[in-house]
Parts: structure tokens; C-alpha cells; sequence
């Protein structure tokens, strides 16, 4: 994804910070690993914020979704059920909120969050990815509910419209617009043969969520 190149240097400073301060460094890092097109994924997130005067914990969970900045945009097109699904999985992976996505997805049968096995517990997957450094499920959820949707061949509302089987240039353009890959990204998984295989997420007509799943 597009934030990379930044979140990979603050890794980097990090890891130097760590290696000149001794003990306790090594607890608040994770590993990285290749994200979309081969890119370095970022660095991990902090999941209790400390207050700089007390050194204790503020409650406050954050993850790569705090204060993203994006927002939706009105969907007129979407059938009541899909529109507030989308609007409540959005709200909820900007508070972080695994446990609360993770209902949400045991309400369907057969919800897909990773093509390694998602017979375990998604919110712990999801809350793995985020502090070790794995992934940006959170933010990539609330990306691609701010993009253009489509339709898949199951009649399913998807999200972003370049994972549907006729996706246009637009749609492609659309990803490296917003932010969300590099034009090398685009490019890579274009030539592949396989289609867009970044993140992407899925809800049927009647507000089931089928999946948030990147890979192929």
C-alpha cells in the first residue's frame, strides 16, 4: 500500500532507538513482511497509547485505522442492508474494534479473512496483523469502503470496483488516486493474469459480510 515507504522508515528509526536503549525494545516491535507488489509492510502499531507525563496506559486502542482521515461518501445505489453494513464495519475498524467486526463476520457462514485458513478466531488474525507489523486490515477496511463498489458474479456488492470480473482502467486508476497502491502495484498485478488481488471485501444484498481478504 501506498503508506509504506513513510511507516517503513519510522520501522527503521525504531529499530535504531531500540538497539541504543537497551531493555524493553524488543517487546514493541514485530516483524515485517512483503505487502501488496512486494512492498515492506509498515511498522507495528501501539495498542495502549501512554500518557508522556505518567507513563501509564490511556485506554485508548489504536491501530492503522486511528485517524485515517477517510470517510464515506454517499451510496444511493445501495440496497438499505448493504449501505448500513458498510457503514458499521467502517465505524467500527476506525475504533479498532475487532471483537466487534468479528460478530459481524461469525454471523455469516463462511466468511473469508484469509486464504491460509479462516477457520480460527478473525479478530485475533486481524489484531496479529495489526501489532506485528503483518498487515493494515483496519485501515484497508475503511479504504475500500471509501472507493467505488461493484458487483461480483454472485451478485454481491464489492469493494473496490477493480476486484470485479470487468473492472475498467478507471477502476485500476482509482486505487493509485486514492492513495491506496503504487502504479508498480497496479501494474504487477495487472500482468499477472489473475486480476486485482489486493485487499477487498464483500457484502450480499441482504447485508451478509462475506469477506475482507487479500491474496489470492
Amino acid at each position: 500500500m501506498k503508506r509504506s515507504p513513510l511507516l517503513v522508515l519510522l520501522l527503521a528509526l525504531a529499530l535504531a532507538v531500540a538497539g541504543c536503549g537497551g531493555g524493553g525494545g524488543d517487546d514493541a516491535l514485530g516483524e515485517t513482511a512483503a505487502g501488496p507488489g512486494g512492498e515492506t509492510v509498515e511498522a507495528p502499531v501501539a495498542t495502549d497509547n501512554n500518557d508522556p507525563e505518567t507513563g501509564t496506559g490511556t485506554g485508548e486502542v489504536t491501530c492503522s485505522a486511528t485517524d485515517s482521515g477517510l470517510a464515506l461518501d454517499e451510496a444511493p445505489d445501495l440496497p438499505p442492508p448493504v449501505a448500513e453494513l458498510r457503514e458499521r464495519l467502517f465505524s467500527l475498524a476506525g475504533q479498532c474494534d475487532y471483537e466487534g467486526l468479528a460478530a459481524i463476520a461469525k454471523e455469516s457462514e463462511g466468511f473469508t479473512y484469509s486464504f491460509g485458513g479462516s477457520e480460527g478466531d478473525p479478530a485475533q488474525f486481524w489484531r496479529n496483523q495489526e501489532e506485528g507489523a503483518l498487515g493494515e486490515p483496519m485501515y484497508a477496511l475503511q479504504m475500500v469502503l471509501s472507493l467505488s463498489h461493484g458487483r461480483n458474479e454472485g451478485g454481491s456488492f464489492v469493494w473496490p470496483t477493480a476486484a470485479t470480473e470487468n473492472a475498467t482502467d478507471e477502476d485500476w486508476q482509482e486505487l493509485v488516486d486514492e492513495g491506496f497502491y503504487f502504479p508498480s502495484d497496479i501494474e504487477q498485478m495487472r500482468e499477472s493474469g489473475v486480476g486485482y488481488t489486493g485487499w477487498r471485501t464483500g457484502i450480499t444484498p441482504d447485508g451478509e459480510w462475506q469477506f475482507l481478504v487479500e491474496g489470492d
